[in-house]
């Protein structure tokens, strides 16, 4: 792996903490003056003055749901080429896995080309585990990442409302109909655990970025990585306190 994937890896999730940084400003402004107007008296009824409210925390949760989706896909997708290797090695998948296997370059032979994004989510966790005796839950970020995934597939496929039968008491809560909430620390936790989650995946499939020759002369003595690291950090400000 070139360093310039620690990079890329780097930008997006900074572009993802911009992003929030932003709506979470916003939205904070915009609940300032709605309490500001709440002291002048200007909400005759209380419901007024929650319906006030109801918009910004809407928006502040909607885009913490945004920050899931994001970090589940870029997920999902660090897990797909950490299995590449074993999916290529193993017998199990059958048919051509690549391009140039594919020899008879007909749309409907083309469409026969199998790709590492057909498998189900176990089936990839298997492949890096067997390849490299890694089980990918005991990474460090992992419990945030998977915690992420769950969240994520409960709005994909029940609307947010909470699996009674995964509570620690399904009997009590299965007619509560209660639904997940994704507040501004967890969509900042889920950043942090993600980046944490695959720079841990790197290191345990292989894919760990190559030393190179390059320095800054005034950190001759900081190892490449960190070099680069400290050089992103400078530049897009990864902390989310200057708001």
């Amino acid at each position: 792996m070139a360093a310039a994937e620690l990079i890329s890896l780097q930008i997006r999730i900074c572009d993802l903490k911009d992003f929030f940084d932003h709506v979470v400003l916003h939205c904070g402004a915009d609940i300032v003056d709605v309490e500001r107007r709440r002291e002048a008296g200007e909400f005759e009824e209380l419901d007024d003055y929650e319906n006030a409210l109801y918009a910004p925390f809407a928006r502040q949760e909607i885009a913490a749901r945004a920050v899931y989706y994001e970090i589940n896909a870029l997920i999902e997708k660090e897990l797909q080429q950490s299995a590449t290797p074993a999916w290529l090695e193993s017998d199990k998948y059958t048919g051509p896995k690549r391009l140039v296997e594919c020899r008879d370059p007909a749309p409907e032979a083309l469409r026969d080309i199998r790709t590492i994004e057909d498998l189900r989510f176990g089936e990839i966790l298997k492949l890096i585990k067997k390849k490299y005796g890694v089980d990918v839950r005991d990474l460090e970020g992992a419990q945030v990442v998977f915690r992420v995934r769950e969240i994520v597939n409960n709005f994909k496929h029940r609307d947010g409302v909470v699996d009674f039968r995964k509570t620690e008491d399904p009997l009590r809560n299965m007619l509560r109909f209660e639904r997940h909430r994704v507040d501004i620390e967890e969509a900042y936790d889920a950043l942090d655990g993600a980046y944490r989650f695959i720079r841990a995946l790197w290191k345990a499939t292989d894919r760990e970025p190559k030393r190179s020759a390059y320095k800054d002369p005034d950190l001759m003595d900081v190892p490449d990585l960190e070099y680069l690291e400290e050089v992103i950090a400078r530049i897009f400000n990864r902390s989310s306190d200057a708001t």
